[in-house]
This record gives C-alpha cells, structure tokens and sequence, in this order.
C-alpha cells in the first residue's frame, strides 16, 4: 500500500515498479480502476499483461445511469459478458449487451470495452470474477 499526492502516472509508475522490486513478477492480468495514468504504467511495469476495468466499479457507474426498476435486468445482462469460454465470445457477446441496453437507457456509459480483457492470458477460470481485489470493493458476510 501506497499514499501519494495525486494518481498521476508518476506515482503509479513508482508504486508499480516497487511491486516489482519486492517480488512481484509473472503478472498476466491487471484488473484496476481507470485512474489517470494508471493504465500506462501498468503496460510500461508488466508490458504483455492484461488490463482490464474492475467490474464492480463500472457496474455501479453503470446502474447509476438506469432507472432503478430497470437495474436489476441491465445488471444481469452486462454479468452475460464473462460467461463466456473465449476472449472473442466475451468480446462479442459485449457486443450484443451493448446494442440491447443503449436502446433501452440511451444515457449509458460507453466504456464497454474496459470491461474486456485486452488479453487472455490464461484460461477463464483462472481469473473468474474480473473483480478489484481492494478492501474499498470488497464485500464482507
């Protein structure tokens, strides 16, 4: 854990690099926020890995922008996307969500995309739920 001044990409850059300086290696998938600068340093920290949007806070951007009777099914729709088995189904099926939902809430988000792996290194199982580990969005019970 870290505390800096802003979430600039100098700060990420540091912190990311001192992970790696204590150990950190292997990484395949960055599942973060889209903080600025953060992004970048993940590609120049862990270049080949993965990046892909915490589902839990896009989610709640997300439902934010739908009525809240129509919340529950927009929620369900989007959790379509990761049961897919391949990247290109995942990517596709995103498609598909998007196309249903922008019809019904045309004020939607549209970062569809950071939902997606930009890769998949590894099978789906390994890495399931897409979710920030961080105690900000984990849920306790």
């Amino acid at each position: 854990m870290d505390v800096g001044a802003s979430e600039d990409g100098a700060f990420w850059l540091t912190f990311l690099r001192s992970l790696n300086a204590q150990g950190l290696s292997g990484v395949e998938l960055v599942i973060s926020d889209t903080h600025q600068g953060l992004k970048q340093a993940i590609a120049t920290v862990f270049a080949g890995a993965g990046w892909q949007r915490c589902r839990t806070r896009f989610m709640t951007n997300l439902l934010t922008r739908a009525p809240k009777r129509s919340q529950p099914g927009a929620a369900t729709m989007v959790r379509t996307i990761y049961r897919q088995p391949s990247p290109e189904e995942v990517h596709a099926q995103a498609d598909r969500v998007v196309v249903q939902l922008k019809e019904r809430f045309p004020k939607l988000p549209r970062c569809w995309k950071t939902l997606c792996p930009t890769s998949w290194p590894s099978p789906p199982s390994r890495h399931p739920t897409g979710r920030s580990p961080g105690p900000t969005t984990r849920r306790k019970g």
